[in-house]
């Protein structure tokens, strides 16, 4: 091996070891989803009515499996995070 293809193989490893442990790009797992209305609603500090209201006149990132909602942690943390001066706007805070 090259000491340029050590180098790069170096850098690539390096690289790749942050991208590992950065928490913002760990894929979705099970653990990344939350079951129920009400369950929403305590992630969210929130009622699950409260809840309701948000994905039908906001645009609250959640989809219906059956009769259970269900919503991921990172897009509900996403959504919350996006600029709060669009909410009553239209679907989402983050449009």
């Amino acid at each position: 091996m090259s000491p340029q293809e050590a180098l790069w193989d170096a850098v690539v490893e390096a690289v790749a070891a942050k991208l590992r442990a950065d928490p913002r790009l760990l894929a979705v797992g099970d653990d990344d989803i939350i079951r129920g209305l009400t369950n929403i609603g305590r992630y969210l500090k929130c009622s699950h009515v409260t809840v309701g209201r948000l994905i039908r006149e906001e645009g609250l990132p959640a989809r219906q499996v059956g009769s259970e909602w269900r919503a991921s942690r990172r897009a509900l943390s996403t959504w919350c995070a996006g600029p709060s001066s669009t909410w009553g706007e239209g679907p989402g805070p983050a449009q």
